[in-house]
């Protein structure tokens, strides 16, 4: 299940991040947001349902436990 939010900007997490980067933007060249349930690494949806060519990169090479 995903919440979007009510509006843009309406969940306080979002509303803060989007606050600090504003804040800032003169400032800031590059971005990311790395933001997980549990200890797996998701990735955004995508369009597409094809996996992507370096999938391999993106494996661990052990699970953590």
């Amino acid at each position: 299940d995903s919440f979007c939010g009510d509006k843009a900007f309406s969940e306080i997490e979002v509303a803060q991040v989007a606050k600090f980067i504003m804040d800032r933007q003169d400032t800031i060249v590059h971005y990311i947001n790395f933001h997980a349930f549990s200890q797996l690494w998701m990735s955004a949806w995508g369009k597409f349902q094809r996996r992507p060519a370096d999938k391999a990169v993106w494996q661990p090479p052990t699970v953590l436990t």
